[in-house]
């Protein structure tokens, strides 16, 4: 059987695993990559270069070209557009079945099977549900009764449950190979040790997936209040695969992309205790303030970790605790930092703009802060966006902040992005301008001397910021930042655009000659 998969703008992780799976068993899988360049719902939207760097045609060619039996696309809320857009295409010439799944179609599936293009959706974890249905179609017919899919049948709506869920243990290494043609494997290797996330903020995804998972088939009833699903790989698990891809691909860094790598003291330590070892490569990792101590943060710095990504998100605790579900103090949040600068550990610190409640007062109260920090490479922003079934959304409601029309449109994948020079779910245009001065003062912190940051505050100074250009002061200021503080992760990105706009532009004068 002949699978294809479509991806935008970065290597998928879930579409890596699915793809393992597959493979292990026989299955024929290729991938049609878009790199989305200027338009990748990750930082640059530029529509005028997107229009230029665009090659949608030769995109549905590939496709095309590969004689699918099948096409499968891995979705987010922000690449449902595009994802719907790729199968009406394709649709228009193959007679084949589409299926969506992951995280947006498994919030919203009564929404995205109702398009016309998608024939499947899949609710919760992909990986056995796509096996069992390549199996069926291989042996020639569709079984209709495979938990976690959702089929259209003669005009009938098909809902199965969902299944258990999996021991991850028993998973195959991701598919490598199906992405090593578009992004730069040796030079950053991706990978994740756990499933879920021990926390559940109420603006990320992972809030309404510990709510889905609770409710899964064979979820144990004294689990329920727990409210959450995280599951780990073992030490041994983990670094089998970081040897074996260390052999194949000589990777230069690792990125750890668990929502929180640093979670279980214990398993932590073993895990940087044999990484420092065998591997001895650069990594990034995402931690929580509360899971950092000392011998942690030393374990990080001598295994080679080159930055920890910490959410912080506002410095104001009621906001924090009543809003996003983040009980945590802003004293074991500073607690945190001076931790990571005493033992000379970088991090970034994740601050989101446009909270509801929150005003000018916050944003100064969060840059005060950010200026005593010493070891930070970047402020990463974002604005505030609801994603569906989330608590956030239920809050944001009860609150009076938004409609039900304005939920209709969050399910319906209508709001802008929350990065990508987007203002998310933010719309008052006087608080985006205000807000857009605290943004660009942020993401230029950490080359500002925390002294000069507090005298712009002290006589209000900042204000002036807003005479300055937005678009292009943020992207020179990036790009500073990027090199004063030799951020590998900001290279990794510039390389990536190097790579398909030098591909593109081959490609280009090719077709004029």
């Amino acid at each position: 059987m002949r699978i294809t998969f479509t991806a935008m703008g970065a290597e998928n992780l879930s579409t890596e695993a699915i793809s393992a799976v597959l493979k292990q068993a026989g299955h024929k899988i290729n991938l049609a990559f878009d790199p989305s360049l200027f338009n990748d719902a990750n930082y640059f939207t530029k529509p005028f270069l997107h229009k230029v760097f665009d090659d949608r045609k030769g995109l549905i060619n590939k496709i095309i070209s590969q004689e699918p039996d099948i096409l499968a696309i891995s979705v987010f809320t922000d690449n449902f557009k595009w994802a719907v857009s790729v199968a009406e295409d394709v649709k228009q010439i193959l007679d084949i079945p589409v299926i969506f799944g992951g995280i947006y179609p498994t919030a919203v599936p009564e929404y995205v099977i109702s398009q016309e293009c998608v024939d499947i959706v899949c609710v919760g974890e992909g990986e056995y549900p796509m096996l069992e249905l390549v199996n069926s179609l291989t042996n020639g017919s569709i079984d209709y009764s495979i938990k976690n899919l959702w089929f259209k049948r003669n005009g009938e709506l098909i809902k199965n449950s969902p299944r258990p869920l999996i021991d991850i243990e028993e998973l195959p290494i991701l598919d490598k190979e199906l992405f090593e043609n578009e992004v730069e494997i040796d030079r950053m290797y991706m990978t994740m040790t756990t499933k879920g996330c021990p926390y559940h903020c109420s603006y990320c995804s992972q809030n309404f997936m510990n709510k889905f998972n609770n409710r899964v088939e064979g979820r144990p009833k004294e689990k329920e209040y727990a409210y959450r699903d995280y599951r780990r790989r073992s030490v041994s698990n983990v670094m089998n695969e970081l040897i074996t891809m260390k052999n194949k691909y000589n990777y230069r860094e690792v990125g750890f992309y668990d929502s929180v790598l640093v979670v279980n003291k214990k398993w932590t330590l073993d895990l940087l205790g044999r990484y420092k070892e065998e591997i001895n490569v650069p990594f990034r990792a995402i931690a929580h303030p509360l899971t950092i101590n000392e011998e942690v943060a030393i374990a990080l710095k001598e295994a080679g970790c080159f930055r920890v990504q910490l959410g912080i998100q506002s410095f104001n605790e009621t906001t924090r605790k009543e809003i996003l579900l983040r009980p945590e103090k802003n004293k074991s949040i500073m607690r945190c930092f001076d931790i990571l600068d005493h033992v000379d550990v970088s991090y970034s610190c994740d601050h989101m703009f446009g909270l509801p409640g929150e005003s000018e007062k916050e944003q100064i109260m969060a840059a005060r802060a950010y200026s005593q920090l010493k070891n930070r490479v970047r402020i990463t922003c974002f604005w505030t966006a609801f994603f569906p079934k989330t608590d956030l959304v239920d809050k944001a409601k009860t609150l009076d902040l938004i409609d039900d029309e304005k939920i209709k449109n969050i399910n319906e994948a209508h709001e802008s992005a929350y990065i990508a020079g987007q203002h998310g779910s933010v719309s008052r245009e006087g608080m985006i301008k205000q807000f857009k001065i605290y943004e660009i003062l942020f993401r230029a912190m950490p080359i500002l001397p925390g002294s000069f940051v507090n005298y712009l505050l002290d006589h209000n100074l900042q204000k002036l910021i807003r005479f300055l250009p937005k678009k292009i002061t943020l992207f020179v200021v990036d790009f500073i930042v990027m090199i004063v503080k030799k951020d590998l992760s900001g290279f990794q990105y510039m390389f990536f655009y190097f790579k398909h706009m030098r591909r593109r532009f081959k490609l280009m004068v090719g077709l004029n000659r």
